[in-house]
């Protein structure tokens, strides 16, 4: 069977699981490919698990795939899972053995940028691994201040959150990891790229973002106008070419820059001028969110 498929620019294979061997079910009469399959629902049972393009060590991630989260699996082989982010849509593999059954939903998220797991509900207990911001768990009982996971492990109450419990101000969230180191692919509290730190804020407070910075530019928000730094106010999200940061305050950007390789608040001029060594117009968008509704 021929392998070409629609070439529907909706259709983007970064959101929708179809290869030119392999694709779900939902997509059958939308794609050619060789066969089509039902996807199963996993859950992340590592604190962070790469999210590739290829299934290779070696490959670069392209996301996190964090502690909780679903993943539904349409294909394992030599392995390697390749599926769908149930958080965003995102498609790529992950390793097969970070994976586990689904079971019941998490009725709380991790809310502290990271959160320490403890062997025994006591602050004085050896830490048995450390759980991202925006990590979806299971708790099973509660010793004190300290709430037991299912599976093992204790976390304070402070660092987490009711599912529902969402942060106020995503900006006050993305201010939060100034400071981490910059990783490409990141989205987790032990590091992020530029859209990473976009998605990961607005996760916390309930807010839906896609993973990239194109699908950012497109669908955050609402697009501005103006191109004016004097008409930017804080939460605004400003895109340049290949890049994003958010203003948290008139003339500063907040984001994570692969050339300090941090995430950083820096003037946005400075930002603008670097840009315009390589780039006639630095800014392509401008998108501002919302306050939401519920709140």
């Amino acid at each position: 069977m021929t392998s070409r498929t629609d070439p529907s620019p909706s259709l983007d294979p970064r959101r929708h699981p179809f290869r030119a061997d392999l694709a779900a079910e939902d997509l059958r009469g939308r794609v050619e490919t060789e066969r089509f399959v039902p996807g199963h629902v996993m859950r992340c049972a590592r604190p962070v698990v790469s999210i590739k393009g290829r299934p290779r060590r070696a490959a670069s991630q392209t996301a996190e795939l964090l502690f909780g989260e679903e993943f539904t699996v349409y294909e394992t082989r030599d392995g390697w899972a390749w599926g769908q982010r149930a958080t965003d849509g995102y498609i790529g593999y992950v390793q097969a053995s970070a994976l586990e059954e689904a079971g019941e939903e998490p009725g709380h998220m991790v809310a502290a940028l990271t959160a320490p797991v403890f062997t025994r509900a006591h602050f004085k207990a050896p830490v048995a691994r450390s759980l991202s911001i925006n990590s979806p768990v299971r708790i099973r009982g509660a010793e004190g201040e300290f709430r037991r996971l299912s599976g093992g492990g204790w976390l304070h109450q402070a660092h987490l959150a009711a599912r529902g419990d969402v942060a106020p101000d995503f900006v006050a969230v993305a201010e939060e990891f100034r400071g981490l180191p910059y990783i490409w692919g990141g989205n987790s509290g032990l590091g992020v790229d530029c859209s990473g730190l976009v998605q990961a804020a607005l996760q916390r407070a309930g807010r839906p973002c896609p993973r990239d910075t194109d699908m950012q530019e497109a669908e955050l928000g609402r697009a501005l106008a103006t191109r004016e730094a004097g008409d930017f106010r804080r939460g605004d999200v400003i895109l340049f070419p290949g890049h994003v940061g958010i203003v948290v305050a008139p003339g500063r950007l907040l984001h994570a820059s692969s050339r300090w390789m941090r995430v950083l608040d820096e003037a946005l001029d400075s930002v603008l001028a670097r840009l315009r060594l390589e780039h006639a117009e630095p800014i392509t968008a401008v998108r501002r969110i919302a306050p939401d509704p519920s709140r």
